[in-house]
């Protein structure tokens, strides 16, 4: 195939240097102000309720993703499409992780909706608006806020379309829309997701040549055709675009894209008419991933679009299975953002599609696991083992994910790993946590470390692989931790115990049927603060010490009282009184804890940074 194409008219779009570091996860500061802006205090409003505001005789159309109309005038158009996890397919395609289960082939990681997809609502609401005669020939200015992610499997989006004047012309034959989307909660007010300016003419304006193409010490891209998919992109087969890796250097990248069908994007709507292709347009977008893999490797960033300066469009999506050449030129604007312009090219050396201003913003990946996590859950452990041989335990730890990394963008790869580590049911109880403070991460954290220890059990003593969806990890009214399997419902599982401090979260399996608590604390509590956690006798003790020695036994008596209350599967009660230290070695490594007439042997170890207590019995 030829694409070569006359270039005599062409502008290159402007460039920028670029840095030798990888962009580190933060929006910048104009970004950022912008968003609070936006979406704080309070979120921007819809200005139509909830309920249907449609007259019975308005008119339906087959726009594929503008959903019900709710008004209709000549100058406004109110839309509401309600995203599924089951009648739109594709987003089971643009899940944030591989498959979880292979005994639960329906739960999904957590689904997103691909900006492009957003782009095409909102064409078709100005289309609608304006009437089917007119083409969608470009967009402007178009900006996203937030992820629009389908938590519990499902969400609602609203379109509110409005007529603009298009300045400097009186031709019925130009339109212009101003499009917002909004994102409808059912205890939350509405919130603006996107937003636009989509132009529209009776004709499509012809083409512009190709802009030059010169790639500076261009190089073969490392990623092999069949490695795609596999190594670096989240698609699924519906949204697999990108064919081929032509070249790429430091200022930009080519490769060969195909036309998706759309035939399968729907349930049951069959092949979807679309005013624009937003699934040629991911796959170019997808390009950005590529261009940083080809750079850091495909485990070291991710990044998502957020805006974009324009976007012109010179035909009709072109039928499934054509070929197009995507050229991209890309570069660094700060740390932590990238902004690239696009030409899509035909088979005949036509500009199908140019893209100018395309941006995203760059997030490091945790040198945790975390991406093998995402790509192989079933198979990876985000945890490490963890004073296994000390403790005579299956212990396992999960540090702490850079500071605010599971905060970011809304919670988004907070959100992301829950989906990946929980069941369904899990899922409910962790989304009902309160999202601010620290309870939802150390929850998740300690769930995750705690099907690990599991999984290694099941590995070790049952030799079976199971994936930590699979586990389900429940509590006694007690509050003490226990596992279930659907997939082993007669199994026996052993003891678990779970302790978190300081953003660290640790979990451990008890051997040979017996009972464990375990705990672990990080920080050096004061005498005076922790008073009211011990008797007279002890406080006695503690304040005989040296100030060394002091903090240290501070530490080892709170942690031996929680560890000996969960091995007796009952908690501390908020009672650490009744939990009194009756003996201890000279070093503090060995206690023995009384609670009314039982009595609890817990060893405890001391590190440079924290104290574990392990009661086993």
């Amino acid at each position: 195939m030829d694409f070569s194409a006359d270039v005599s008219e062409v502008v290159t779009p402007k460039r920028f240097p670029f840095p030798t570091t990888l962009p580190v996860a933060c929006l910048p500061d104009e970004t950022a102000q912008m968003l609070r802006d936006r979406l704080a205090p309070s979120p921007i409003r819809s200005t139509m309720g909830h309920t249907a505001l449609a007259a019975a005789d308005l008119p339906t159309t087959d726009w594929p993703f503008l959903g019900d109309i709710l008004e209709q005038t000549s100058a406004r158009l109110v839309s509401d499409r309600t995203f599924t996890l089951t009648d739109d397919c594709f987003l089971q395609d643009h899940v944030f992780g591989g498959a979880l289960s292979q005994f639960q082939p329906d739960l999904k990681a957590l689904p997103v909706i691909p900006l492009t997809f957003s782009l095409e609502m909102m064409a078709e609401a100005a289309s609608c608006l304006v009437g089917a005669s007119y083409r969608v020939v470009s967009l402007h200015n178009l900006r996203a806020y937030r992820w629009i992610s389908l938590d519990t499997g499902s969400v609602r989006l609203r379109a509110e379309a409005q007529m603009q004047a298009v300045e400097n012309s009186v031709e019925s034959s130009k339109q212009s829309v101003y499009v917002k989307l909004f994102q409808l909660g059912a205890d939350a007010a509405d919130v603006l997701v996107f937003e636009g300016e989509i132009k529209l003419q009776l004709a499509y304006p012809t083409a512009p040549a190709p802009w030059a193409f010169a790639l500076s010490d261009p190089a073969q891209p490392s990623l092999e055709d069949a490695d795609l998919y596999r190594t670096c992109m989240f698609h699924g087969p519906r949204l697999q675009g990108v064919k081929h890796l032509r070249q790429w250097s430091l200022n930009g990248i080519e490769a060969d894209l195909e036309v998706l069908s759309t035939e399968h994007f729907h349930r049951s709507r069959g092949r979807l008419r679309c005013c624009l292709d937003p699934g040629l347009l991911d796959a170019a977008g997808q390009l950005l991933g590529y261009w940083i893999s080809e750079q850091w490797g495909p485990a070291d960033s991710y990044c998502f679009p957020f805006q974009i300066a324009a976007l012109y469009q010179y035909t009709d999506p072109l039928p499934a299975g054509s070929s197009v050449v995507c050229r991209s030129y890309i570069q660094f604007t700060s740390k932590h953002q990238l902004e690239a312009s696009f030409d899509l090219i035909d088979e005949s050396g036509r500009v199908i599609t140019r893209i100018e201003g395309w941006s995203d913003i760059c997030y490091q990946v945790p040198r945790n696991n975390f991406y093998a996590c995402r790509i192989r859950p079933q198979s990876e452990y985000l945890s490490v083992p963890w004073m296994q041989v000390e403790t005579g335990t299956l212990c396992r730890l999960v540090a702490p994910f850079p500071e605010h990394f599971l905060e970011t963008s809304w919670g988004i790869w907070q959100r992301m790993l829950a989906h990946l580590m929980l069941s369904q049911p899990e899922r409910e109880v962790w989304y009902a946590l309160p999202e601010r403070g620290d309870r939802r991460t150390d929850w998740l954290l300690g769930r995750i470390a705690a099907k690990d220890a599991l999984r290694q059990w099941a590995d070790q003593v049952l030799q079976v692989a199971l994936a930590p969806v699979d586990i389900e990890i429940r509590t006694t009214p007690a509050g003490k931790p226990y596992a279930s399997c659907a997939a082993l419902p007669q199994q026996a599982w052993p003891d678990l115990s779970i302790s978190h401090s300081e953003g660290y979260a640790i979990a451990s399996v008890a051997l040979a049927g017996q009972q464990l608590g375990i705990d672990i604390e990080r920080r050096s509590p004061v005498l005076e603060t922790m008073q009211p956690a011990f008797t007279k006798a002890e406080i006695q003790l503690l304040q005989n010490l040296s100030a060394e020695m002091q903090a240290l036994a501070i530490q080892g008596l709170w942690c031996a009282k929680e560890a000996a209350a969960k091995a007796a599967g009952i908690g501390l009660q908020n009672a650490p009184q009744s939990w009194e230290i009756t003996q201890y070695s000279p070093g503090f490594d060995q206690m023995i804890v009384t609670y009314g007439e039982a009595s609890f042997a817990v060893s405890l170890w001391y590190t440079g940074e924290e104290v574990v207590a392990v009661c086993l019995r």
